[in-house]
């Protein structure tokens, strides 16, 4: 995972990607086309939940699965923490059961086509060159394999996010589910998965930051600080961690006092809700809202 968030940043990165900008600019049209409607602001129309007393703050942890005991660790955090669980791992349904049990929104952590061709493989990864009907397949099989899926995010996926076509196919398959959400991880620069996601009608939300891709307590710390910063100039954030020791420790110290600091913890639904400003943006009968200000 951390060779894959470091793929395509800095000036080399940007030249190596530039290509598929560039191509991903002449099919835009295609693959946006007109007869494709997208929803109108009066269809699902509800108000925008007033949620947030402060500036709202999301937090994802990722890659949940291959440790029991640091599931159920990340579980039992204080609030409204999201929990993305790794499909065909040894504890994921243990872990999702727990997570849900705690109030916790479980997330699909869906394995996707990274650009380091060195990087390990996860059963049922989407990757390019994949029918569509076998890309659905496996999508389906990895839902079926996590309970209480509430909504969806890409690990890796540095190639695939950044594929217009593979994105469509993913985001159509997904507004088939309208109870499900997407949360582009961004693992690179130029993914395009937010804003495919917005063209098709599927809630979602963009990473802000990264808190543990230096696992050491001192940087967690600095990254954890960098996102509230990032609330409080903008209204909101979404901060994506692992169930690192470190990482863990850090949240358990400071998620308690988020609230006297001033701060809101929300789960990823409601993080849509706000980030729409009173747009329609969730279907009224989804996931019911869970937010640390009404534990």
């Amino acid at each position: 995972m951390n060779n894959d968030r470091a793929q395509g940043w800095g000036r080399s990165g940007i030249a190596r990607v530039l290509p598929t900008v560039i191509c991903s600019a002449l099919l835009w049209g295609s693959a946006f086309g007109k007869d494709d409607p997208q929803p109108s602001a009066g269809e699902n129309s509800g108000p925008a939940p007033s949620v947030a007393s402060g500036p709202a703050v999301a937090i994802i942890i990722d890659d949940l699965g291959h440790s029991e005991r640091l599931g159920f660790r990340t579980a039992d955090l204080p609030g409204s923490i999201a929990c993305a669980v790794l499909p065909s791992t040894p504890f994921a349904r243990g872990i999702a059961e727990r997570c849900h049990a705690g109030g916790k929104q479980v997330i699909l952590h869906m394995p996707m086509q990274p650009t380091n061709h060195n990087a390990s493989l996860h059963p049922g990864m989407l990757r390019l060159g994949a029918k569509r009907t076998d890309f659905a397949a496996l999508l389906q099989a990895s839902l079926d394999d996590i309970p209480h899926v509430a909504g969806v995010n890409n690990h890796m996926g540095s190639l695939l996010t950044r594929h217009i076509t593979s994105m469509v196919w993913l985001m159509e398959e997904l507004r088939g589910r309208p109870d499900l959400f997407y949360v582009d991880s961004r693992t690179s620069p130029v993914s395009v998965a937010h804003t495919v996601a917005q063209s098709r009608g599927v809630p979602s939300l963009s990473r802000d930051v990264f808190l543990d891709h230096d696992p050491t307590e001192a940087a967690i710390r600095r990254q954890l600080a960098h996102g509230l910063a990032i609330a409080a100039r903008d209204g909101s954030v979404v901060m994506i961690g692992h169930p690192y020791p470190r990482t863990l420790a850090v949240l358990e110290e400071i998620l308690p006092s988020l609230t006297d600091r001033g701060f809101t913890l929300v789960d990823v639904a409601d993080m849509i809700r706000l980030q729409a400003h009173g747009e329609e943006a969730w279907p009224a009968y989804s996931y019911p809202l869970q937010t640390a200000l009404k534990k």
